[in-house]
């Protein structure tokens, strides 16, 4: 064996030893000041590198010693959905990588719950693995609750939470030590593409938005910061509001708003720059102790073979999106350069001031801070600690 491909067995190998320890454990706690303890440096290098190896993206003979398991596996996405093929692609990739031996029943649509729900179901072993907003493991999972992607294509938005969560040791460490706590383990990210404002005027600049009434589900203190009313509404029920002037533009993804048909009632939309990552893949600690070392890394490939396909599938709706917009009458633009980069410095102040004084509160400031440095570092904004 090639001392390279090696490396890569003892590291899996491991990486299997400490999940397999860590679903063993009866008792566990949910203070973040003990999660250093709990998991060690080391055990979480190890993780980490077997997560991000190149090695382990190769492609890969069928693995035979694996022995039959299904797992209950939970998404928010119906099956017809551009994201309920992601989920069929990735679910046939692990099984046709396994030889049939991994298989899955599928809970589409939500069907088991919301994203809360859902992730209850992951600690307590009520599903195996499972798509989840990344909000909904924010708020679970505080650590996991650092600003979203910067300006930049799909490839950017995904090296960017790649980084905190899998490859950055200092930042890394701690976020998954924080979901081994919990009996998480975190796969990969799913991309979502690119974002927008959607209007009912035309809008030239961030300054337009000052004083509009805006539907939003995320970046509600940025919105705030820039002088926006925003105002909590269901998606189902953002055209209607259009259409009667209760608000005057929604920010939100652009496909999103382009499949629900926003546009027809406000017909100005503008590409922010950034691209989303809003849902990430989860498994239960319990279910990978239940599969080999090689079985292991089928999932992580799969993961990371997600990444591309669904990238590509994203960029060919969005085309396609574009395309008949334009061809209805809409204006589409995208923010200039200099006004991406003013969205980005806002939300990221104001979204990192509030994890940190969240963190504050919450006994947990010196993890929080260096997950928040590590973020500002690697997107090269210039950020202080309040009171720094």
């Amino acid at each position: 064996m090639k001392p390279r491909s090696m490396l890569v067995v003892i590291l899996v190998l491991a990486a299997c030893v400490l999940l397999a320890a860590c679903a063993r454990e009866e008792a566990t706690t949910s203070s973040l000041l003990s999660i250093s303890t709990t998991v060690s440096t080391a055990e979480l290098e190890t993780t980490v590198v077997s997560q991000t190896t190149t090695t382990a993206l190769r492609p890969t003979t069928t693995t035979t010693l694996q022995e039959p398991v299904t797992f209950k596996l939970a998404s928010p996405f119906a099956d017809a959905e551009l994201w309920g093929q992601a989920v069929e692609h990735f679910t046939e990739f692990i099984s046709e990588r396994t030889g049939g031996a991994v298989k899955f029943d599928l809970y589409p649509n939500g069907i088991l719950g919301g994203p809360a729900e859902v992730l209850t179901l992951l600690e307590t072993g009520g599903v195996d693995i499972a798509l989840v907003s990344r909000e909904a493991a924010a708020q679970a999972l505080p650590l996991f609750n650092f600003p979203g992607s910067p300006p930049g294509e799909q490839q950017d938005a995904l090296a960017y939470f790649n980084h905190l969560v899998f490859a950055n040791p200092e930042s890394s460490t701690l976020i998954q030590a924080e979901a081994q706590v919990h009996r998480l383990r975190y796969l990969d990210f799913l991309p979502m593409g690119a974002r927008a404002f959607v209007s009912k005027t035309a809008l030239n600049s961030l300054a337009n938005l000052k004083g509009k009434k805006c539907a939003a589900l995320d970046s509600v203190l940025a919105l705030r910061a820039l002088g926006l009313e925003v105002l909590d509404s269901p998606a189902a029920r953002v055209y209607e509001k259009l259409s009667d002037g209760s608000i005057d533009c929604v920010y939100a993804s652009f496909l999103a708003a382009a499949q629900l048909k926003w546009p027809e009632v406000a017909p100005y939309v503008v590409l922010d720059g950034t691209c989303a990552v809003d849902q990430l893949w989860i498994m239960s600690a319990r279910a990978w102790a239940k599969v080999r070392p090689e079985t292991q890394m089928v999932f992580v490939q799969a993961g990371k073979d997600l990444e591309t396909w669904s990238s590509e599938l994203v960029r060919e709706e969005q085309e396609r999106a574009l395309r008949n917009l334009k061809a209805a009458g809409v204006t589409v633009e995208t923010l200039a350069p200099e006004e991406q980069k003013l969205w980005w410095n806002t939300r990221f102040k104001v979204e990192a001031d509030a994890q940190y004084e969240s963190a504050r509160d919450g006994g947990f400031l010196s993890d929080m801070l260096t997950i928040l440095q590590a973020a500002a570092s690697f997107t090269g904004t210039d950020w202080t600690a309040p009171g720094g």
